[in-house]
């Protein structure tokens, strides 16, 4: 097993399918079909910022998923103490490497770039019925500090 550093924009959006599906499958009013091109090109001003970047998980030179992280600073104000924090915008692992540890190892991985570089936390958040995602992240220690709620409106005619 590896887990590196990268930038090859095709190979995350290309593992990206198996993310973005699912959100399509779940949230179809909130997510766009999955379009390869698209995808590519919305990672590759991604992953020009400085603040973001991607790790890469392979066994036997074969990819097998990716972390996508951002390393965040929240300023110190009337409301809120200063704070660096990296949050996990997506973590993949494809369907038939799932359960083996992979996941974990690029958490493990998320976790020692914190604690090197002097991250006081990890944040992340998972949509409400990706349970799978919910049993991961409870089973390496996360806990839930803050919900999001919605209320869809209905459509006014003006």
């Amino acid at each position: 097993m590896k887990i590196y550093q990268t930038e090859d924009v095709a190979l995350i959006a290309k593992l990206n399918e198996h993310v973005h599906r699912l959100h399509e499958i779940w949230y179809p009013s909130l997510f766009k079909s999955y379009n390869f091109t698209e995808i590519k090109r919305e990672f590759e001003k991604i992953i020009k910022r400085p603040q973001f970047c991607f790790f890469m998980i392979e066994d036997k030179q074969v990819p097998l998923g990716y972390a996508w992280i951002e390393k965040r600073e929240y300023v110190t104000s009337a409301f809120r103490q200063f704070t660096k924090s990296i949050y996990i915008h997506q973590l993949c692992v494809i369907p038939e490497a799932r359960g083996q540890g992979f996941g974990k190892a690029l958490m493990f991985e998320i976790e020692r770039l914190a604690m090197r570089e002097g991250y006081a936390q990890l944040e992340l958040d998972y949509w409400v019925k990706n349970q799978a995602a919910s049993d991961f992240y409870s089973s390496i220690g996360y806990r839930v500090q803050r919900q999001q709620i919605v209320k869809e409106m209905p459509a006014f005619a003006i």
